[in-house]
C-alpha cells in the first residue's frame, strides 16, 4: 500500500516491471544453469501473473493506458511460457480490447503473439476455436469501420485475421472437412480477408492495406494444391465463390489511377510501389490458375469482352469514360499476361479470340501508352503459343510495328522486347515473314528517337531473322544497314580530341552494343549458342552437335572487315571501362557464334585483347580469355599463341599488382578466379 501514490500509477509501474521480467530472462549472457532455474521459477508464477492481468482487464472503468500495459504484459508472459493454456473466456476479454479502437493495436499484437507461437501447433482445436471466436466477435466491428472509412483501425483488424490465417492455412483447410465444425463461420473468415483485398480506391493513394493478404492467398493456395486429390476437389467446390470474388477484386485493384494521380501526384517511388503491387497480383493469379485452370480463363475472357465493348461504346467526347474503359481493358490484358506462360501452346479457345480482338481496337485505344505496352508484354509472353500458331503472327507484327512509331519510351521498350523474344522463339517458322521483319528492323534502326538499347534489341531480331535467309540476302542487308553506321564511327575516330568527347563515347558504346547483339544471333548454322551466354562456359561439342547445317558463316566476313575499327577503338578508348566491356562482348559473341570457324582470326583477336588489356587492365578481357582458352586449347596450331598470350596476361597483371597493391586487389582476384576455371578445362595453356 502506497497511500501517497495513485493506484493507477502503482498498477502501471507494476505491469511495466512484470512485462520486463520475461524479456530479461532471454538475456544471451546469462549462465545456462541460472537460466534454467530462472525459467522454472517464472513458469511457477506465470499463471498467477496472468490471473492478475485478467482481473485488472475485467475491472470496470479501467483506463486505456492501463489496458495497454496489461496487454503488453500478457503478450510478454504468453510468448515466454509454452505451458500456458488460455481459456475461451480469457481470449474473449482480449477480443473485447480489440473492439476498442484505442487499445486495438496492443490487443492484436498480444493475440498474434499467442496464436502464432510455435508451441500452439500442439493445440489445433484451440486455434480453430479462436478463429471462429474472433470471426464472430469482430465481423460487425470491421463492417462498421468500413462504413466509417477508418483505415488505421481496419489495418489492425485485418492484420490480425491475415497473420493468424497465414500461420495456419493447412490447419484451416483440414478443419473444413471436419463435420463437427461450423463451415459457414470459416467461410466468413475468408470473406473478411477478401474485404481487405477489396479495400476501395487505389492502392498507394487512398489506401495502403489491400496488400496485406498477398502472402496469405499464396500460402493458402499452396497448401490447397498440396492436399490429397480427393480433398482438392472438395476444396475447389467450397472455395469456388471465394476464388471468383478474388479474381474480380484483383481486376479492379490492378487498374491504373487517373493521370492526375499517377502522373501528377505520384513520384517515382509511388509508381514503383504500384508496379510491385500489380506484380503481386499477377503472382496470385498464377497460383489461382493452378487451381481453377480454364474456369479462370473464362472469367477473364468475360471481362475482356466486356472491357472491349466498353472501349467501343465510349464516346470520344467523354474522356473520363474512355479512360476508364481503357484502364479496365489494360487490367484484363495484364491478368492474361500473367497466365500466358502457363497456357498450353495447343490452346484454341481464348488465345485466338484475344489476338484477333487486338485488330478491332480503336486508334484512340492504341494511342494509350499503358495499354499498348501491356499488349506488347502479352505478345512477348505468348511467344511459345505463337510458335505453334504462326498464322497469328501477322496480327502480332502489325501491333509491334505500330508501337515502334510511338514517342513513348515505355511503348518502344515493350515493342522491341516483344520482337526480340518472338523472333527468337519462333525463328524457324518465320520464313514467310522474314522480309517484312527485316524491313521493320531496318526502318526503325534509322529512327533518331529510338535509344541504343532498343536499337540493340532490333539488331538481335535482325540477326535472328537473317540467319534463316539466303546468304546473298544476308550480305546485301548487312551492307545496307551496317555501312552507314560504321562510316559514321570511322569519322568519329578520325577526329582528333574526340577521346574525351562524351557524345562520341556514348555513340561508340551504343554501336558496340548493337553489334554484339547482331553477332550473338547471326548464325546461319542455327546452333542456338546464345542459350549458353553469361559466365557459363559453353561446350563446343554440344553446341556444334545442335547445328542444323554447315554453311559458310557470313559473320566471319563481317567481323574480319570490322576488326581494324575495333583496333582503333581499343587504342583510343582503352581508358573507358564501358567501351572496353562492350568491345569484349562483341568479341565474345563472335567467338561463341562462330566456334571453329573463327580459328583463322584467333591470332588477331588475342592481339586486340592484349593491346586492350595492356592499356586498360579490364577484367572483361580476362573473362573472354577464359572462354577462348576453353574452346581452343586442343588446337595444336593455336596452342603456342595461346600460351604466349596467357603468359603476357599474367605478366601484365602482376606488374599492375606490384605497382599499386591496394587499387588492384579486385583485378588480381578476378584473374586468379578465371585462371582457376580455365585450368580445369585447359591445362595445356599453363
Amino acid at each position: 500500500k502506497l497511500p501517497n501514490i495513485p493506484s493507477t500509477r502503482v498498477i502501471h509501474v507494476l505491469f511495466k516491471i512484470l512485462t520486463a521480467i520475461p524479456d530479461e530472462f532471454q538475456h544471451p549472457f546469462q549462465d545456462n544453469n541460472r537460466k534454467q532455474a530462472s525459467r522454472l521459477e517464472l513458469i511457477k508464477h506465470a499463471e498467477s501473473v496472468l490471473l492478475f492481468v485478467q482481473k485488472i482487464l475485467c475491472e470496470e472503468n479501467i483506463s486505456d493506458n492501463i489496458t495497454k500495459i496489461c496487454l503488453k504484459c500478457l503478450h510478454s508472459w504468453s510468448v515466454f511460457s509454452d505451458t500456458i493454456i488460455f481459456t475461451e473466456n480469457q481470449i474473449g476479454i482480449v477480443l473485447n480490447c480489440v473492439r476498442n479502437e484505442n487499445t486495438c493495436n496492443e490487443a492484436v499484437e498480444c493475440l498474434i503473439g499467442i496464436y502464432t507461437s510455435p508451441h500452439m501447433i500442439k493445440h489445433p482445436k484451440m486455434i480453430i476455436r479462436f478463429i471462429e471466436q474472433m470471426t464472430i466477435s469482430l465481423t460487425n466491428v470491421i463492417d462498421q469501420a468500413i462504413q466509417e472509412s477508418n483505415m488505421d483501425y481496419l489495418r489492425d483488424l485485418y492484420f490480425l485475421f491475415v497473420t493468424v490465417g497465414e500461420s495456419h492455412t493447412r490447419l484451416i483447410l483440414d478443419s473444413l472437412t471436419d463435420l463437427s465444425l461450423n463451415q459457414d463461420i470459416m467461410i466468413e473468415f475468408f470473406r473478411i480477408i477478401l474485404k481487405c483485398s477489396s479495400t476501395p480506391t487505389y492502392f498507394g493513394y487512398d489506401e495502403t492495406i489491400s496488400d496485406l493478404p498477398f502472402n496469405f492467398w499464396i500460402n493458402f493456395q499452396d497448401d490447397l494444391m498440396a492436399s490429397d486429390e480427393s480433398r482438392i476437389q472438395i476444396y475447389r467446390e467450397i472455395f469456388k465463390d471465394i476464388f471468383h470474388s478474388l479474381i474480380n477484386i484483383f481486376l479492379f485493384k490492378l487498374q491504373y489511377p487517373p493521370d492526375e494521380i499517377y502522373e501528377q501526384s505520384w513520384d517515382n517511388d509511388d509508381r514503383e510501389k504500384f508496379r510491385c503491387y500489380r506484380q503481386d497480383i499477377a503472382d496470385a493469379y498464377t497460383y489461382c490458375f493452378t487451381i481453377l485452370n480454364t474456369s479462370l480463363l473464362q472469367i477473364l475472357m468475360d471481362h475482356f469482352n466486356k472491357a472491349l465493348a466498353q472501349t467501343m461504346m465510349a464516346s470520344s467526347k467523354d474522356m473520363n469514360l474512355t479512360c476508364s474503359a481503357i484502364c479496365y481493358l489494360e487490367a484484363v490484358i495484364y491478368a492474361f499476361t500473367a497466365l500466358t506462360e502457363n497456357i498450353s501452346p495447343t490452346e484454341t479457345v481464348y488465345m485466338p479470340q484475344i489476338l484477333s480482338s487486338f485488330q478491332t481496337l480503336s486508334p484512340q485505344c492504341l494511342m494509350d501508352s499503358k495499354l499498348l505496352s501491356i499488349i506488347n508484354c502479352f505478345l512477348s509472353n505468348s511467344a511459345d503459343w505463337l510458335a505453334n500458331n504462326i498464322n497469328y503472327f501477322p496480327f502480332t507484327l502489325t501491333i509491334i510495328s505500330n508501337s515502334l512509331k510511338s514517342t513513348d519510351q515505355m511503348v518502344m521498350i515493350s515493342a522491341t522486347m516483344a520482337l526480340k523474344i518472338i523472333t527468337t522463339e519462333c525463328q524457324l517458322n518465320l520464313g514467310p515473314y522474314a522480309a517484312q521483319i527485316v524491313q521493320i528492323c531496318e526502318e526503325y534502326l534509322q529512327y533518331p528517337n529510338i535509344k541504343y538499347k532498343e536499337k540493340a534489341r532490333l539488331m538481335h531480331s535482325l540477326g535472328t531473322i537473317l540467319s534463316i535467309m539466303p546468304l546473298d540476302v544476308i550480305m546485301l542487308t548487312i551492307d545496307r544497314i551496317l555501312i552507314p553506321i560504321l562510316t559514321e564511327i570511322e569519322k568519329i575516330l578520325c577526329i582528333d580530341g574526340n577521346n574525351n568527347n562524351p557524345d562520341a563515347r556514348i555513340h561508340i558504346n551504343g554501336v558496340l552494343l548493337m553489334l554484339s547483339n547482331l553477332f550473338a544471333r547471326l548464325d546461319v548454322n542455327l546452333k542456338g549458342t546464345d542459350l549458353a551466354e553469361g559466365d557459363q562456359l559453353i561446350s563446343k561439342s554440344l553446341v556444334q552437335a545442335k547445328a542444323r547445317n554447315n554453311m559458310p558463316q557470313p559473320l566471319y566476313r563481317i567481323f574480319e572487315k570490322i576488326m581494324p575499327m575495333f583496333g582503333v577503338i581499343a587504342a583510343n578508348y582503352s581508358h573507358d571501362e564501358e567501351i572496353a566491356q562492350n568491345l569484349c562482348e562483341c568479341v565474345k559473341k563472335t567467338v561463341i557464334t562462330l566456334l571453329d570457324d573463327v580459328k583463322p582470326m584467333i591470332g588477331n583477336i588475342i592481339q586486340l585483347l592484349l593491346h586492350l588489356y595492356r592499356n586498360s587492365r579490364s577484367i572483361s578481357v580476362i573473362q573472354i580469355s577464359r572462354q577462348i582458352f576453353t574452346l581452343f586449347h586442343k588446337e595444336t596450331e593455336l596452342l603456342p599463341d595461346l600460351q604466349e598470350y596467357y603468359y603476357s596476361l599474367t605478366t601484365l597483371t602482376f606488374e599492375q599488382f606490384e605497382k599499386d597493391f591496394r587499387e588492384n586487389t579486385f583485378l588480381v582476384q578476378c584473374f586468379f578466379e578465371e585462371s582457376a576455371q580455365a585450368l580445369r578445362k585447359a591445362t595445356t595453356i599453363f
